[in-house]
């Protein structure tokens, strides 16, 4: 028992024997006593010496499971076990009971108690172990759980410090990350009030943290990326001086020489609740892509230009070569009539006129056909551009159809270079070597890769079966394949008309023979490097521009 149970039972056997006694009529105190036997959780049964229940508490018949008027009057052993001593004063540990179907263990506190002098009566004291047990349990789960909860304390704070280490580290990245960023970022609240810069911002417009932006300089697209959670977007023009101006006049000073710088501006909502929003603003400086643009563009206009020539040449070469014919015949039967007229016939002066005309229309068919056949020097005039443009062309051109086990490569490109020449023929040479490649690798694969870079030649360049390259500074151009190779006697005649390896009907032999004709029209070079069985690599010489001349001409 535990000792407030001990207690507990003294202070009720003491108060029986005083307050119970027929010589002291307290009602008070038995009042007192029944109540607090009534409140006790623990079991208590009075029975005479015959085993006969006189009085049972509320504990008791909770810890039973039966009513009080179910068991008073019964005997003492139909309630506990009947091998008990029930008689004398005896401590029963771990007695097992079952309650309504549950298997209990008791302890069970057999003695006697005198009410008065003369009086005593049986008492039966009983405590349901399980019950003690299992509350000695919650107590040791309620301890446990606390420790655990005091642990996730702990943890909670150690993750809440962390989340803000995180925070601030995450916080030291977006500083980092936008300062590294090539283009102006700012950032402003709800207000229109500056919240962020980062670095190019700043160097530009100086700190305006905590500042509002006048009126008239907030932009319609700004108002309505904050109004409305739409994204703005503009393209913005400055003259020399920083000052923004119309496109009008950003054309006008354009024609006229003067820089003018061109921004592409976006003004991004961050939507989170009801308008307005916060703003974030991205100013890209966008001047020298659209000057590439405007170079690229006009590159391509020019190819497409000598493309269409080329075709036109191609229907004038066909119809030129029938018209030839027909002359031909028409001349040949105008001498054959001179021949059979006397000089004094009448039709022999009209004959003659025929013949000067079908003379005069083959000499002019003659100069087309020569023209036709590169003999004469091409109308097309050259100009100034960057060859990684035309490199990239054609790479993309060849990707369309470039079989999955070809690769290839053309990152080492210096964009900085500049030759002078024809667009369109440096890309027919390009597009010929690299067909010539990709044929080459098309049945065990490969790599193709094309390189740009600048190199200086001090000296003549003299290599087997090219012409030797004189001194002066280039723009050299490698395309290099790991496909087949070429012998000896396929690369002395390589260049030669109709000369090829392909099968019939797979091509004429006519590409690198006019590869050839373009680079002499350009004032270009090449060599030519092959392994059998390992690949070959061409690389073309074109003189650079630089810019003191227009060409950085090889000595003579």
């Amino acid at each position: 028992m535990i000792w407030h149970q001990y207690f507990t039972v003294l202070v009720t056997i003491m108060s029986g024997q005083y307050f119970t006694s027929t010589t002291v009529k307290n009602k008070g105190a038995a009042w007192f006593l029944s109540k607090l036997i009534s409140k006790m959780e623990d079991g208590i049964i009075y029975f005479d010496d015959f085993g006969k229940i006189d009085f049972i508490n509320g504990g008791a018949c909770k810890l039973l499971g039966l009513k009080a008027e179910d068991i008073r009057g019964k005997s003492i052993r139909s309630i506990f076990p009947p091998n008990l001593d029930f008689f004398r004063e005896v401590i029963y540990n771990n007695i097992k009971m079952s309650i309504n179907g549950e298997a209990h263990s008791f302890k069970i506190h057999f003695f006697k108690s005198r009410q008065t002098l003369t009086t005593a009566i049986n008492i039966a004291y009983f405590t349901d172990l399980s019950k003690t047990m299992l509350l000695q349990q919650n107590l040791k789960t309620l301890n446990a759980q606390y420790v655990e909860y005091t642990h996730d304390l702990v943890r909670y704070q150690d993750r809440l410090n962390k989340e803000a280490s995180i925070k601030a580290e995450k916080e030291n990245v977006l500083n980092t990350l936008i300062n590294a960023l090539p283009f102006r970022v700012w950032y402003k609240s709800e207000k229109g009030v500056y919240q962020k810069q980062n670095q190019l911002d700043l160097d530009r417009q100086g700190s305006l943290e905590g500042t509002i932006d006048s009126t008239d300089k907030v932009t319609v697209y700004e108002a309505t990326a904050r109004d409305t959670g739409e994204v703005g977007t503009y393209t913005s023009y400055e003259d020399k001086d920083g000052a923004e101006i119309s496109l009008d006049e950003a054309n006008k000073l354009t024609k006229e020489g003067e820089p003018v710088s061109t921004f592409d501006i976006m003004y991004i909502p961050i939507v989170q609740g009801k308008p307005p929003f916060k703003t974030l603003c991205i100013m890209v400086d966008m001047t020298k892509q659209r000057r590439l643009e405007q170079e690229r563009n006009m590159l391509r206009e020019q190819k497409f230009i000598h493309s269409r020539l080329e075709e036109l040449g191609t229907m004038c070469g066909a119809f030129a070569h029938d018209y030839n014919n027909i002359l031909g015949s028409q001349i040949g039967f105008c001498q054959l009539a001179q021949e059979m007229l006397p000089k004094d016939h009448q039709a022999y002066m009209f004959i003659s006129e025929a013949l000067k005309a079908a003379e005069r229309g083959k000499t002019s068919l003659n100069e087309l056909l020569d023209t036709i056949r590169g003999k004469a020097s091409s109308a097309t005039p050259a100009i100034v551009f960057a060859p990684y443009m035309i490199i990239e062309d054609v790479v993309k051109k060849i990707s369309l159809t470039l079989p999955p086990t070809i690769t290839v490569n053309s990152e080492d490109l210096d964009t900085s270079l500049k030759i002078s020449g024809i667009v369109a023929s440096l890309d027919r040479v390009i597009s010929n070597l690299a067909n010539n490649a990709i044929f080459a690798m098309k049945e065990m694969g490969g790599s193709l890769t094309f390189k740009l870079e600048a190199t200086e030649l001090k000296e003549q360049l003299v290599v087997p079966y090219v012409p030797p390259i004189p001194p002066g500074n280039y723009a050299k151009i490698s395309v290099a394949d790991t496909g087949t190779g070429m012998d000896s006697g396929t690369l002395e005649r390589i260049f030669a008309p109709f000369f090829t390896t392909k099968a019939p009907g797979e091509g004429l032999g006519l590409g690198l023979s006019s590869a050839l004709r373009l680079l002499k029209e350009g004032n270009a070079y090449f060599t030519v490097q092959t392994t059998l069985g390992k690949g070959t690599t061409f690389e073309l010489y074109w003189p650079l521009v630089n810019e003191n001349k227009e060409d950085s001409c090889p000595q003579s």
